[in-house]
């Protein structure tokens, strides 16, 4: 009885939704009812029926109610804990996978060939400080969300820091990449933000060679990268092989 008690208190200091306590405080309610039967019953003497039909009726349903509300409970801790698990590789602002979803990819590709981009905005500071921070976080939506379109078997985009993003295309050819990179260039030519915002892109690509440490081909990338905005931007460039 005094134990039944302890956990109704403990429970309903609990922050959860409001059906979840019912079907929780109502068995256990019943339940202390059974139980309240029960202890009289070791004071007083009651007819036989009060034992046969009221204790066992109510600690049944107390159990029942209880079992639906235990049930229920782990049905919505589970969706929470998918809703957060999701959250921790989604990138708040765009909703493409982030940084550490993208490194966890890679790592589980390290036996597989691939094609690794990295799309950069161009200037993107400069209308920061044109339009402001609202107007360019709805750059980096909007690009985002087109990236997003491109995601099938074969590609995903990733949001890796600030205006930077990645692309892994699989299980294709070098004209192929070049193609999806000269895509997502002309794409974001014709994106228009807000009615008045036009933006360019510069794209670093490389391929993933055989064994080849994940550090090295990260660092072909970026120069592939840093190489296309040292040539003026708004353009494609490949890793040098070596």
């Amino acid at each position: 009885f005094a134990i039944l008690n302890f956990i109704l208190y403990c429970f309903n200091r609990l922050s959860v939704q409001a059906y979840l306590r019912r079907w929780m405080n109502t068995g256990l309610i019943v339940w202390i009812i059974s139980a309240a039967f029960d202890l009289m019953d070791e004071v007083i003497i009651q007819p036989a029926w009060v034992g046969y039909y009221i204790e066992d009726v109510t600690q049944l349903s107390g159990m029942l109610c209880v079992s639906v509300g235990v049930y229920h409970i782990v049905h919505y801790i589970n969706d929470r804990y998918a809703d957060v698990s999701i959250d921790s590789f989604r990138d708040e602002l765009t909703l493409l996978p982030n940084r550490r979803y993208f490194s966890n990819v890679l790592l589980d590709l390290r036996a597989v060939d691939y094609y690794l981009f990295f799309v950069d905005i161009d200037y993107f500071k400069k209308i920061n400080d044109r339009y402001g921070h609202d107007r360019g976080d709805e750059v980096l939506r909007q690009f985002g969300a087109m990236l997003g379109e491109l995601y099938d078997d074969e590609i995903m985009a990733a949001r890796i820091g600030g205006e930077e993003f990645a692309v892994i295309l699989q299980m294709a050819s070098q004209d192929q990449a070049d193609a999806l990179a000269r895509h997502i260039l002309k794409r974001t030519q014709a994106l228009v933000i807000d009615d008045d915002i036009r933006i360019t892109v510069s794209i670093g690509v490389a391929k993933k060679r055989e064994n080849e440490r994940l550090e090295k081909l990260l660092k072909r990338v970026d120069i592939a990268l840093y190489q296309a905005k040292r040539l003026g931007r708004n353009r494609v460039e490949w890793a040098p092989r070596q």
